[in-house]
């Protein structure tokens, strides 16, 4: 197998896991991982939510978690809309919180719940001198700013559900905007949100430019909390990072690279399909991946317009027209009725036909649900009785 390097997830994919698995399990994992690694990832997914008030000057804050006898702690400061990180203590910062790290963790990644940390202390400077004429430089509207970076902060510690449409709109994916997909994707994705998932996305965006694209990825790397989000395009995107993201070069009409990353890095709960359109491609992709999707997990193909337009894949009554992404569409399903579409005729099942359970099909989208397509076929008496040679009695 070609390797396809990556680099690594380190302490987030195990604590991610742990985070739905039980307090003694995820304090293992803290254990196992070390305070330090697990507080990287906290602030790492504190950048990733944190959604900055207005303010007018840089204010640093004091984070701390404990773990048993062990304390590590991080320099915040918010200087506009940025965040920076920095290990360590400072002697004068604006405030000092103060968590628990599986009770901070528990409600970072835990199942959604709007809920007082148990753990949570918070301490503010002294501001007797906001009331002084001779304060330097501090005033009650500085004092009101830090309330309200520490509610930034204690808000972005806390897992709630995030409406799909605004985040699409928020990281300039084109998947509310221009194509509504979103009331689909909500309606099909919401058993995921408190799981831990990996998906994976076919088509970074942006075409040969390396610093335009990856929309997408952002906006599922802050839907899914506790999910690890993989993204496949032609061309290097070095741009798209996150704590929860890794982007891969590589083609999606390989089937051997396809096989490699389905061995490498799946099984994958979703896998969608918004690369180049084109029919070939698509074909290949469904054939080389289907296979990594876990079962109750989706396959999706977007833009099924491109198979209509002449211009892009060949359709209809061109004397060279190839089958299509929605020719393929109906073959599916075909094989989804295999058991009455192929009654009485030597017939071997295909993989698809055993593993494609359901199909959502909607305007320019479909959505392929993985499972065992094992439902018992109607009964050869059964079918008799609907036969052309028996007309059907009238019972009402």
């Amino acid at each position: 197998m070609s390797w396809i390097d990556l680099s690594p997830w380190g302490a987030v994919e195990p604590l991610l896991r742990a985070a739905g698995s039980g307090y003694a399990q995820l304090r293992e994992t803290v254990r196992q991982a070390g305070l330090q690694s697990t507080m990287d990832v906290v602030v790492n997914e504190l950048r990733l939510r944190y959604d900055p008030p207005q303010n007018t000057k840089p204010v640093s804050l004091q984070l701390e978690v404990t773990f048993d006898t062990e304390r590590a702690g991080r320099v915040i400061t918010f200087d506009h809309a940025d965040l920076v990180v920095e290990p360590g203590w400072t002697n004068s910062p604006a405030a000092w919180l103060r968590f628990d790290i599986i009770d901070l963790l528990e409600s970072l990644f835990g199942p959604f719940k709007v809920r007082r940390h148990a753990s949570l202390e918070v301490a503010r400077s002294d501001h007797k001198a906001m009331h002084s004429s001779t304060a330097s430089g501090t005033t009650a509207a500085d004092y009101e700013q830090v309330g309200k970076l520490i509610h930034s902060l204690l808000d972005a510690c806390l897992a709630k559900p995030d409406d799909l449409g605004e985040l699409s709109v928020r990281f300039g994916s084109d998947k509310e905007t221009f194509h509504r997909y979103m009331r689909h994707y909500e309606q099909h994705f919401a058993r995921f949100r408190n799981q831990p998932i990996r998906l994976l996305e076919i088509g970074i965006g942006g075409g040969r430019d390396a610093y335009i694209g990856g929309g997408s990825l952002l906006m599922w790397q802050r839907y899914f909390k506790r999910g690890l989000v993989y993204g496949l395009d032609l061309f290097n995107k070095p741009n798209v990072h996150g704590p929860r993201i890794r982007t891969v070069r590589g083609d999606q009409n390989d089937h051997e690279f396809l096989d490699n990353l389905g061995l490498q890095f799946g099984p994958f709960d979703v896998i969608i399909d918004d690369g180049s359109h084109i029919n070939e491609h698509i074909m290949t992709s469904i054939s080389g991946l289907f296979p990594y999707v876990r079962s109750g997990g989706f396959y999706v193909i977007e833009d099924l317009c491109f198979a209509y337009w002449s211009a892009w894949n060949r359709y209809g009554d061109d004397a060279e027209a190839e089958m299509t992404s929605i020719d393929m569409i109906k073959s599916l399903i075909d094989g989804l009725h295999h058991q009455e579409a192929k009654a009485g005729l030597s017939y071997t099942p295909s993989y698809m036909d055993l593993n494609v359970a359901g199909m959502h099909v909607y305007h320019n989208i479909v959505m392929l649900e993985k499972g065992r397509n094992s439902d018992s076929p109607i009964l050869p008496v059964v079918q008799s009785c609907y036969s052309p040679d028996v007309k059907p009695s009238n019972t009402q």
